[in-house]
């Protein structure tokens, strides 16, 4: 039946019944310029209030109200069989005379009965289930179609949750055209355990599940450890969905020639099955599940709402047979599954962030450089730039004169500071002027039009840079955790410039080392500079017969310390003979004895780097000195390398990682907790030393750079950090006279 807005070519008024699932049916409609939200249809609780506020449109409570402004809903209701009133309302809605576009899941009897509804009303029904439409899951069906039409798939493998049982069916009659005839073994589970394994066969196609069996105590869909993965087997190779989302991956099978020296002739070999990847992804990139969620979700939810609207001009019920045909065995799987075991949300895993921080402390150095791309870690960068550079503009810009200009001696008097950041607002106001935010002209200070534009409202802008960096930096250049620490000192700048409080707090919440732990470890600049040094010690090791002896300055959480010690045991844990695990004071030395419990080469004490003594006390020579991520915190560089220079044996190594720029992010965080420099950054007024500095500081010290990582031409090295390595040529002298 062909309305008099489909004739016209007006949008199609909308009503969304349920406000949970029915949030991504609004915001579908809401997209889509052949649609028109004109209402919710709820109970009336809180978030359906909230929705319909959102959308500002109408809260309806009641059926006939719907009647009075639309003839089709969208029922985002759990059906009968779910124990909701989604059947009930769908029947009503059409024998009230509406077209009704009801979302999955939907049993069998009901759909019996809302298709009997549809028809003695004269109404259009469909079952709308957004999986089908997203992009990973269209591609994987011709890719399955086109690899069948060649040669037919030995069999499937299935893995899914039970609350996706229903997409999986739809998904698998819709590959197979039909499903029938399907037949299955008696489910297997052990006693308790969250997996059923189920076997069978469908369309003919020997076919496994393993069904993970939970749900969410409170909430059904809540914590679903997963949605669902088929594998498809081919004698060239396996088709395989990871998930809804993608990737696609092809592995070809395993074809070796019959050659009498495999290895030696593969390189000449004229076979193209042995040019093939092991693996291929299809995409590469996938996409965040924010991403997955807020855009795909609602493109699919909008197909399928074209579907209906096609289907209700053509007056067929279009995929209504493979809706009927998804619920049987929908049912036959779940009936012999059974019921999913309730489990606390608490119990229902591992977040992202734990993960990606296992992911980044288990891969090797040359692994993390290879993920990373110039372009993206670059713009990750400017946005924590702009971010920093907000944030510093808010504290200094809060002045009406700085549109017109204003004498920097003003402008550094007019913000509250104490004996110990003194320093700090100058070269923040240096930094705005070279990132183009504050310029001088006439002998004052003055924003620039980019600053201008924000002088009204900087806190707010400044905490939008920072939502907006989010996207570059979580889970690419580090932990979200991390992010959070930098942030926290927008709110407590005032604070932390007039000495009312100690940035250490901010590191240190409430005495946890968690946050400093993060920050040392769970960082893609971290992770790289430790691993590089990690295997750098291990090389050494290698060829050190007595055992290294290792002393390490400012061992903090032991961010550098664990990952050597990883490297080192790997080759041989009879290669360290000692390593000194020293700080300024023992407050990390309780964590690193409970870490290293019984490891009798671990020797802690504290050492403190800038006390001239404290070297003195030191009554051996060591073959490596680690000091990472500390030596731009003390206020002469060189007297603390000379210092590190004579306790390095002869052959002796030191490993340094360190800042060579002064990044924007530092100059707001890092900068609170350091002192101003004696020595040769005191000439260029900055608080951390350029790589030519650090060269000259070297030399100045008797020492010689023999290597430094990253080079400038590398994707990571605009994060501004270095690995270097040095050795003592006096020292190699002496040994030898």
């Amino acid at each position: 039946m062909i309305t008099s807005y489909q004739r016209f070519g007006m949008p199609i008024p909308v009503v969304v019944a349920g406000t949970r699932f029915g949030q991504f049916y609004a915001e579908a409609v809401a997209r889509n310029p052949r649609f028109e939200l004109v209402g919710i249809l709820a109970r009336g609780s809180q978030r359906s209030v909230e929705v319909a506020e959102r959308y500002q449109v109408p809260l309806f409570t009641d059926v006939d109200q719907v009647a009075e402004v639309t003839k089709f809903v969208c029922v985002a209701v759990g059906t009968q069989a779910l124990g909701g009133q989604g059947t009930e309302l769908g029947i009503c809605l059409l024998q009230t005379g509406l077209d009704v576009l009801m979302e999955q899941p939907v049993h069998y009897r009901d759909l019996v009965q809302l298709a009997r509804a549809a028809s003695m009303s004269k109404r259009n029904f469909h079952v709308g289930d957004l999986y089908l439409n997203l992009p990973a899951v269209r591609q994987f069906v011709k890719m399955f179609a086109t690899l069948s039409a060649i040669s037919p798939p030995t069999h499937l493998v299935c893995e899914l949750a039970n609350q996706v049982c229903f997409p999986l069916a739809h998904l698998l009659v819709k590959m197979t055209g039909g499903a029938k005839p399907w037949s299955f073994t008696e489910a297997v589970a052990e006693p308790d355990a969250p997996i059923v394994q189920l076997g069978g066969k469908i369309a003919g196609i020997p076919v496994s599940f393993t069904v993970h069996n939970t749900v969410g105590a409170e909430v059904a869909d809540a914590d679903m450890p997963l949605l669902f993965g088929i594998t498809v087997g081919f004698g060239s190779g396996r088709l395989s969905l990871r998930d809804p989302h993608g990737p696609i991956e092809w592995h070809p099978a395993l074809t070796l020639p019959a050659d009498t020296l495999i290895p030696a002739d593969l390189g000449c070999h004229p076979s193209t099955l042995l040019d093939q990847d092991t693996t291929c992804f299809i995409p590469p990139n996938p996409l965040s599940l924010r991403e997955a969620l807020a855009r795909q979700w609602v493109d699919a939810l909008s197909m399928d709402m074209d579907a209906w609207r096609k289907s209700t001009a053509s007056g067929r019920a279009v995929g209504l047979q493979r809706a009927f045909a998804a619920a049987e065995l929908w049912h036959e799987m779940t009936s012999r599954v059974g019921a999913p075991r309730p489990v606390a949300a608490a119990a229902m895993g591992i977040d992202w962030e734990t993960v990606e921080i296992a992911r980044l402390r288990s891969m090797a150095w040359p692994q993390i450089a290879a993920e990373s791309n110039v372009t993206s870690v670059a713009s990750a960068v400017a946005g924590l730039d702009r971010a920093a550079e907000l944030s510093m503009a808010a504290l200094l810009g809060m002045h009406a004169e700085l549109r017109t200009g204003m004498l920097l001696a003003d402008l550094l008097d007019s913000v509250e500071v104490c004996p110990a950041t003194a320093h700090i607002p100058r070269r923040w106001i240096r930094r705005l002027q070279e990132s183009g935010w504050l310029t001088t002209v006439d002998g004052l200070v003055q924003a620039t039009p980019r600053l201008r534009a924000h002088l009204d409202d900087l806190w707010m802008a400044a905490d939008r840079a920072w939502e907006e960096a989010k996207q570059g930096w979580n889970h690419r250049l580090g932990s979200p955790q991390v992010l959070s620490y930098f942030r926290s000192h927008l709110e407590n700048l005032a604070d932390l410039m007039a000495g009312k409080m100690n940035a250490v707090n901010l590191l240190f919440v409430e005495g946890s080392t968690e946050q400093a732990h993060a920050l040392y470890r769970d960082t893609m600049i971290a992770a790289c500079l430790n691993q590089y040094i990690g295997a750098h010690v291990a090389e050494l090791a290698a060829e050190c017969r007595e055992g290294l002896r290792i002393l390490e300055v400012g061992a903090g959480t032991g961010a550098t310390c664990d990952v050597i010690l990883d490297n080192v045991n790997d080759l041989d844990p009879a290669s360290l003979a000692e390593y000194h695990y020293t700080d300024i004071s023992s407050f990390f030395f309780a964590e690193s004895r409970a870490r290293h419990r019984g490891d009798g080469r671990i020797i802690h004490h504290v050492l403190d780097l800038q006390d001239p003594r404290a070297f003195i006390q030191l009554d051996s020579q060591f073959n490596v000195v680690v000091a990472a991520g500390v030596l731009n915190n003390v206020v002469d560089v060189v007297e603390v390398l000379s210092r590190m220079r004579r306790v390095l044996a002869p052959d002796g190594q030191i490993i340094l990682s360190e800042a060579f720029q002064e990044s924007a992010l530092m100059l707001l965080t890092q900068a609170f907790m350091m002192s101003e420099a004696y020595d040769l950054r005191a000439a260029t007024d900055t608080m951390f030393c350029t790589h030519d500095q650090w060269l000259a500081s070297f030399e100045a010290a008797g020492l010689s750079c023999i290597e430094h990582w990253p080079p400038d031409d590398h994707p990571i090295s605009v994060l501004g950090q270095r690995v270097y390595i040095l050795i003592a040529p006096e020292n190699q002298q002496q040994e030898e006279l």
